[in-house]
């Protein structure tokens, strides 16, 4: 997986959480080998962030990669989306993922800045 699927990716994902009023993503890259530079997945949350209009508030679960170089890429993610303030919280297993999305079943819609 390179950068350009990624991309295409979290625009889609956005793009139903709008749609959906969804408030809970799950983000499953267990299979995945990731071609992606440090450096790019860095400066990465802040540009997609913006230029997609991401929906904030979103509680979001990533299944990391069984390839220990892509599990290590896709940890570095998760901690630059977490100190820009998209928080994404990283798991062994789909089981422990899928608990942590659904711990708090009453969580409102997401809302978006047109509403």
């Amino acid at each position: 997986v390179d950068a350009s699927h990624l991309h295409q990716a979290a625009i889609t994902r956005h793009r139903l959480l709008r749609e959906t009023g969804a408030r809970r993503a799950l983000l499953d890259v267990e299979n995945i080998r990731a071609s992606v530079t440090p450096t790019r997945l860095f400066n990465y949350p802040s540009r997609l962030y913006r230029e997609i209009k991401a929906v904030p508030g979103i509680r979001t679960a990533l299944i990391l990669p069984r390839d220990p170089a892509s599990r290590e890429l896709a940890e570095f993610f998760a901690t630059a989306c977490s100190n820009r303030g998209w928080p994404i919280h990283t798991f062994e297993t789909r089981d422990a993922a899928l608990a942590s999305l659904t711990e708090h079943p009453t969580d409102t819609p997401a809302r978006t800045e047109t509403d």
